[in-house]
């Protein structure tokens, strides 16, 4: 039988959701181009840079979600989910490039 694929930790981070609808204003990332590169380019625009410290926080809560053993406590958690959602409602309701 073949192996059971195993889920990396963080993979499910609504951070991704944020990075698609952001690619919407700013050209996507490239491959292997690291979030904060990206996000720093990103902010560079006029037009989501509004969002720069919430954005900024995300990626820290991302990262930490993503790649820090403990990960997230349960609050911090919930706290990405409702924040991502916030940045997802305000940027819909900007204009695109």
């Amino acid at each position: 039988t073949a192996p059971t694929p195993t889920r990396r930790v963080g993979t499910d981070s609504e951070f991704y959701q944020l990075e698609t609808k952001l690619a919407e204003f700013v050209r996507p990332r490239q491959p292997g181009e690291a979030l904060t590169d990206w996000l720093a380019r990103m902010l560079e625009h006029p037009t989501p840079a509004g969002l720069r410290d919430p954005l900024q926080e995300l990626l820290r809560l991302h990262y930490r979600h993503r790649f820090d053993p403990p990960g997230l406590s349960p609050v911090e958690r919930e706290a990405l989910r409702h924040e991502v959602k916030a940045c997802l409602t305000a940027l819909a309701g900007l204009k695109k490039p």
